[in-house]
């Protein structure tokens, strides 16, 4: 059913009901929803009157949205596997720090962008041989890195996943030092209680996130399948060239 016509375009109860769908909020919120459908309609129809659909850098990407919903349906359409309950279970008694022995820590943290190699063991010796966090900052800040410095109270699924492995052992008043290549960070646990989740608690936690990593598994499985079964070639300049190809390649 019609619900509102934009130049010569209509939008309809079934677009609204989609696009209400997509955005995740509540069905109160489908006059704004169907209000923002309008004014997109419009900027787009003032768009095609001067003509942008016919610029190369639009039409480019209006391809690029094109192959992203056509690869995001197939995705969807091939739909997740879902976990079953011994790969629920097996999940929980393997992250003990997320669920059966979960913490939560109050704490200051500083993360460091991009460290150097051996960052990471120097702060370690540092810290070892009594330096304080005031003047670890200082230190680090003097030779040009990048820090972002928090402090409040959170459970390890806030942390990032390599301090998992240390958090399930740190007391309050110990320093841990742990990242990788694009971010080390150094935490002060000045708190820790125990908050333990049961698996009846964890489940709903646990099966969105297999259903996530299995759907990354079968797109990878899936693209893996489709390079071995269709022919993809790179082209040299040369042969761009002879293609007739519009792109200019930069020289090689």
């Amino acid at each position: 059913m019609p619900l509102v016509r934009v130049d010569e375009s209509l939008i309809t109860q079934v677009e609204l009901d989609r696009a209400l769908q997509r955005s995740g909020k509540p069905e109160g919120a489908a006059k704004q929803v169907l209000e923002n459908m309008v004014d997109q309609h419009l900027l787009a129809s003032q768009a095609q009157r001067e003509h942008l659909d016919q610029d190369p850098m639009v039409k480019d990407a209006l391809e690029a949205a094109r192959r992203q919903v056509l690869a995001q349906a197939l995705l969807e359409r091939r739909g997740p596997v879902q976990p079953t309950e011994a790969e629920i279970a097996a999940y929980y008694d393997r992250q003990t720090v997320l669920f059966s022995a979960r913490r939560v820590f109050g704490f200051q943290s500083i993360s460091i962008a991009e460290p150097k190699p051996g960052l990471e063991s120097r702060l370690k010796q540092d810290l070892q041989s009594g330096l304080g966090l005031s003047e670890l900052v200082s230190g680090l800040e003097r030779v040009g890195y990048k820090l972002r410095t928090a402090e409040g109270t959170a459970g390890p699924e806030q942390f990032p996943a390599y301090l998992y492995e240390d958090l399930k052992q740190v007391e309050p008043g110990q320093i841990v030092v742990a990242g990788n290549d694009q971010t080390l960070t150094v935490l002060n646990i000045l708190s820790a209680k125990p908050r333990p989740l049961s698996l009846s608690e964890a489940k709903p936690i646990i099966t969105r996130y297999l259903v996530e990593l299995g759907r990354e598994e079968s797109a990878k499985q899936l693209v893996k399948s489709l390079r071995q079964s269709i022919r993809v070639d790179y082209l040299t300049r040369e042969q761009a060239l002879a293609m007739g190809s519009v792109i200019t390649l930069p020289p090689q």
